[in-house]
């Protein structure tokens, strides 16, 4: 028995949806498909796209929630206790992508089947995000298992609903929750297994909508650190930021990353951007807010 949880955003859900349900039926187990759409101001889809199916549940918010708010809400509508969450512009790599995790060992909470990109660019105004996911989140089962919990990326997430339910406390809307999702997983001690079952992340930004959404989740990063609920030396980059209070290096650090600043930019919106640029622009954003 299986509820399988779909948030979805301004995005074409149409393909993903009959895919999984295809599969889903093949298996023969009791499942549906929920489908919360949180507000979009441009509709994708409408609800009669899945009424071929009584398994297909598509409704509509009536305010814009945020994705951490709208995967509540599916958990506690969700049917069954099994719940595999997707988000919207993500699509299985395996045929047997559902079989995958149901043949997985239940004794552990959270299963993560980790996450694929394309093997090249699909055009250069997407070569920040896409270069960052193939280098930073594309990781094999190994390197994921090193460190488990630093490696949840909830695109993908097959997890029990009362344990979800039991971490997916603080819903207020903002980018880069998954950094806190992360945090109350390891604080609660749950158990994460990372598989080779990924998913290919399908809808990249452009790098001038990636880079400032970048700078939001160390917004929203600091905001965490402020009100205790995560702390201050969980992230590499709250290390770094420690390291460098320690030997009294963060105003040097700030005033050489000032001079870089604009050239930085100029490269991360550029053809070939370099992810130490990112670091280092995404340090001397911290280094300026955390004054």
């Amino acid at each position: 028995m299986l509820s399988i949880l779909i948030p979805v955003y301004n995005y074409d859900i149409t393909e993903l949806v009959l895919r999984i349900h295809k599969e889903a039926k093949k298996l023969n187990i009791p499942f549906e498909i929920r489908i919360l759409d949180d507000c979009s101001p441009s509709i994708k889809i409408e609800k009669s796209d899945f009424n071929r199916s009584d398994q297909i549940i598509y409704e509509r918010s009536s305010q814009n929630l945020g994705r951490t708010a709208t995967r509540q809400n599916l958990a506690l509508k969700a049917k069954y206790n099994r719940l595999l969450f997707l988000d919207a512009d993500v699509m299985p790599v395996k045929k047997d992508f559902i079989a995958t995790f149901l043949k997985q060992n239940q004794e552990y909470d959270i299963i993560i089947g980790g996450t694929q990109y394309s093997s090249t660019c699909p055009d250069s105004k997407y070569s920040l995000r896409w270069k960052f996911g193939v280098k930073r989140e594309s990781k094999n089962t190994k390197q994921r298992n090193k460190k488990p919990y630093l490696s949840i990326i909830s695109q993908c997430l097959f997890i029990d609903k009362k344990v979800f339910l039991k971490v997916n406390k603080n819903l207020k809307n903002r980018y880069g929750m998954d950094i806190l999702f992360s945090y109350m997983i390891k604080n609660a001690k749950l158990s994460v297994l990372h598989i080779n079952n990924p998913i290919y992340h399908l809808g990249l930004e452009t790098n001038e909508v990636f880079l400032p959404k970048s700078l939001r989740a160390i917004d929203t990063l600091i905001a965490l650190e402020k009100d205790r609920s995560i702390p201050n030396n969980y992230s590499s980059l709250q290390k770094a930021y420690i390291k460098l209070k320690k030997s009294r290096l963060q105003k040097p650090m700030e005033v050489l990353l000032l001079r870089m600043k604009s050239s930085m930019e100029v490269n991360l919106t550029s053809d070939n951007p370099r992810l130490l640029y990112f670091d280092l622009y995404r340090l001397l954003y911290y280094l300026e807010q955390k004054k």
